[in-house]
């Protein structure tokens, strides 16, 4: 998939779509936490890339300095060596040093994490670092794990 027509096709989509996460993430910005600089999201997690994001993400590693890129090499290099389960949580091998070393490249989960969602029953589900004191996390309710609805009128938040 090298086809560099193919990139520059999904680089306006990106860019699209771009647009849309970012009037989402306005829509939430009271309830959103996340600060330059944090990592939590990328520490521990699952980064299901598609194959185009994948060759994408390759054009950022390739601007990259030789000893970013072998730090990440070697990342990859034992992230293969471990058994891969539907619930293998791992660091994102592009971290370094806290940052993401691709940032204009970066996955669409990427793009869009900290989000509040709607699972498949309609349910909306917040982002798991409200456990950490971030995203929702002014609002949620850890035994109950759901929105304290008080909370947000008491905050004078929109309602979601």
């Amino acid at each position: 998939m090298q086809n560099k027509n193919v990139l520059k096709l999904y680089e306006q989509y990106l860019n699209m779509i771009t647009v849309e996460i970012e009037k989402m993430f306005e829509a939430q910005k009271e309830y959103i936490c996340c600060k330059n600089g944090c990592s939590l999201c990328c520490e521990d997690g699952m980064y299901p890339f598609s194959e185009i994001e994948f060759e994408y993400i390759k054009t950022g590693l390739e601007a990259l300095p030789k000893e970013t890129y072998e730090a990440i090499r070697i990342k990859c290099e034992k992230l293969r060596g471990q058994a891969v389960e539907s619930e293998f949580l791992y660091e994102c091998p592009f971290l370094m040093n806290g940052s993401c070393s691709v940032y204009q490249q970066r996955g669409l989960i990427c793009r869009s994490f900290g989000l509040i969602t709607e699972n498949d029953t309609k349910q909306l589900t917040i982002p798991y670092c409200a456990e950490y004191g971030l995203n929702y996390s002014k609002v949620y309710d850890k035994d109950t794990q759901r929105i304290y609805e008080e909370k947000v009128k008491e905050l004078g938040y929109s309602t979601l």
